[in-house]
């Protein structure tokens, strides 16, 4: 008896397992390319970081269509591996196994493959370095996505273009800490009704660095029932 205990039950169990299953095996797999942050980990403390370096990298990633339409902003996300740096400049590696990805998206490929960076001993500077530390500089980051906040309810939204390009300033050893996803750009759709706008898009930064210009500065939603 203990076998057909609950047979409805299990039936319908097993009636969902496998619908899953023949939903799963149905996706087509497919593959796109994302342009993701760059993020510095392991940064030594007795190194600084000097000139342009790259704050997003191009990755190709391989999955079921359903899986990749659910990636957003911020998913995959490609980490640099300081702990090895000296001072000089120096070529780091980029590969798939440094690439953040969510379960069930595979990467395939990173462009570019190495990152050159240049370092200086923080100890071993003169005594006039401490004032180009203070030198007030811009620092450009680039396609960083833009987050929709405050959305009616019921109601739906569209941005376009969807990233921008953020100019910042401040003192040069804050700017180079400055990671792509600390700097969170967005426009706000509180108050709104359904209809076409040109919104202003604003920004949430670190602390010690200002906004100087954002590029395109304005753009146009959709808010549509």
């Amino acid at each position: 008896m203990w076998p057909f205990r609950h047979a409805g039950l299990k039936a319908l169990a097993l009636g969902i397992a496998v619908m899953l299953w023949l939903a799963v095996a149905g996706e087509q797999t497919v593959e796109r390319v994302l342009r993701v942050p760059l993020e510095l980990q392991q940064f030594p403390t007795e190194l600084e970081l000097v000139g342009d370096f790259p704050t997003t990298v191009d990755v190709r990633v391989r999955g079921s269509s359903g899986a990749l339409s659910r990636v957003g902003a911020g998913d995959v996300v490609a980490m640099l591996d300081l702990n090895s740096a000296e001072p000089g400049p120096r070529l780091f590696r980029l590969r798939p196994d440094d690439v953040r990805a969510p379960f069930g998206v595979q990467v395939v490929q990173v462009n570019p493959t190495t990152v050159p960076l240049t370092f200086i001993d923080t100890a071993s500077r003169h005594a006039g370095a401490n004032a180009a530390d203070g030198q007030v500089v811009d620092r450009t980051i680039r396609d960083r996505p833009l987050d929709i906040r405050n959305v009616p309810q019921s109601l739906t939204a569209a941005v376009r273009p969807s990233d921008v390009d953020v100019q910042l300033r401040g003192r040069r050893d804050a700017l180079v800490r400055v990671q792509p996803a600390d700097v969170k750009m967005f426009v706000d759709l509180a108050g709104l009704s359904p209809g076409d706008y040109a919104l202003t898009v604003r920004a949430d930064v670190p602390r010690d660095v200002a906004v100087a210009r954002v590029e395109p500065s304005t753009v146009q939603v959709r808010i549509r029932q």
